[in-house]
């Protein structure tokens, strides 16, 4: 079993939605992101504090998604957020 994690937003980081989707914008270098509605959904969750496992389950019951898709999709984007330095270290 993985281990549960959380993740926070970068204090630098204003994150709005826009429908189903999210603009992020790091505002110390003024990028902008946009993430789709997954994206968003997650985007969504971290910013409440929602662990791995609370994130993973949303996901399933919001997409026709397996636990292990969902799962897969949470860590391919945190990666992406984190190397754009969008999640605080």
């Amino acid at each position: 079993m993985a281990p549960v994690t959380t993740w926070r937003p970068d204090p630098d980081v204003i994150g709005r939605r826009t429908g189903e989707t999210a603009v992020l914008v790091h505002v110390g270098s003024g990028r902008i992101f946009e993430l789709n509605a997954t994206g968003a959904v997650i985007w969504d969750l971290i910013e409440t504090g929602a662990s791995s496992d609370a994130i993973v389950r949303a996901l399933t019951e919001q997409f026709e998604v397996t636990e292990a898709q969902a799962a897969d999709e949470l860590t391919r984007l945190v990666g992406e957020l984190g190397a754009a330095g969008l999640l605080a270290s």
